[in-house]
């Protein structure tokens, strides 16, 4: 009886053990499945076809900082527009939307020179100087925002300012008593707030470093119509740089350039990126510190969040070199107009994208 006793006991333990090493197994396999899945995971990567351009707008000199629709047309942002003018207008671009579609759809592939349009800001001048100038634009019916960058005492410091277009949209005038300061969430140089939207006519500026590792608790700024502060709003770290943003739908979505220069390491000093963990790494970006994508985000019970919508993965130069992408549109249903600055060269290119 005894040595049946021990044959059963034997047995169990047998049994415990195996059925202990199948649940070890099948946790591991799945662990590291899982994980090998996840490193491999290569989400699409997106070409941005370029949209010759050809005049004064298509030179590094223009430095273009911002895109935004003002009707039918596509409004293109110099960082320095009374640089571009004889004193004391300057001049930014516009260029119709129906052209940029005609070239996109091979109607007529010859470069496009943008328009001018006029800008006079009396008493502005003090931000047209090497380093700083104007980084985003907006607006509003007849009324336009625009974001300053300024440099003081090796602080940078932003602003928000108002102005309005004429009828026909050949001159805008800035007026230099709505300038408001915007105070900085770092003490990073070159870092201000350089993207702003309106939502239900309210203005947000956003700021362009928002990384943990940075910014902690990173925050929107946010004004009425007549630039009157109205307080922050929460934001969340989103890691590299933010440097444009589409119009808001009616719902409060829109998409915003996140881009990584290679050479920002030690000043961003990024985080783990959780789009990267999350959809993985596009074949260009694997081998590169240079990131240039597109995120959604909506605003929302007085916050701005990102949407589950994954990114928008653009694929990278073959020599490596990143583009600075520094505005963004959305060109109705068909994807997106994105442009750079004068690094590596001004590139107005069209991003074909589809929402699933």
């Amino acid at each position: 009886m005894k040595k049946i006793y021990k044959s059963k006991k034997l047995v169990f333990i047998i049994f415990l053990l195996f059925a202990s090493s199948i649940i070890y197994y099948s946790i591991y396999y799945d662990k590291n499945q899982n994980e090998e899945y996840t490193s491999h995971l290569s989400p699409i990567e997106y070409k941005v076809r370029n949209i010759s351009l050809s005049g004064e707008a298509a030179l590094k000199k223009a430095e273009l900082s911002s895109l935004t629709w003002y009707k039918d047309d596509l409004i293109l942002l110099p960082q320095y527009p009374f640089k571009l003018g004889e004193n004391p207008n300057g001049k930014i671009y516009k260029i119709n939307k129906a052209r940029i579609l005609d070239y996109i759809n091979g109607k007529d592939t010859n470069s496009i020179e943008p328009q001018k349009i006029l800008i006079h800001g009396e008493g502005l001048a003090r931000f047209n100087e090497l380093g700083q100038g104007y980084e985003s634009i907006a607006f509003n019916g007849e009324d336009v925002y625009l974001t300053i960058e300024s440099y003081k005492n090796k602080l940078t410091q932003g602003f928000v300012i108002k102005g309005n277009i004429n009828d026909e949209a050949t001159k805008i005038e800035l007026d230099s008593h709505s300038l408001t300061k915007i105070n900085p969430q770092s003490n990073i140089f070159n870092l201000s707030d350089e993207t702003i939207l309106i939502f239900n006519n309210e203005i947000y500026t956003i700021y362009e470093g928002n990384g943990k590792n940075i910014n902690s608790s990173p925050y929107i700024s946010k004004f009425d119509s007549n630039l009157t502060p109205l307080g922050h709003i929460k934001f969340q770290n989103v890691e590299y740089r933010i440097t444009d943003a589409t119009t808001p739908e009616k719902d409060g979505k829109f998409w915003a350039i996140n881009y990584m220069y290679s050479g920002d390491q030690e000043d961003l000093l990024p985080a783990e990126d959780e789009d990267f963990t999350k959809y993985g790494r596009g074949s260009s970006h694997k081998s590169s510190l240079t990131v240039e994508r597109l995120l959604e985000f909506k605003i929302i019970n007085n916050k701005i969040i990102r949407t589950e919508t994954p990114p928008v993965n653009i694929e990278l130069l073959k020599n490596g070199a990143g583009r600075n992408w520094e505005g963004l549109v959305k060109l109705g249903n068909y994807g997106f107009i994105i442009v750079s600055d004068y690094f590596p060269e001004t590139i107005l290119g069209y991003i074909s994208y589809e929402r699933n």
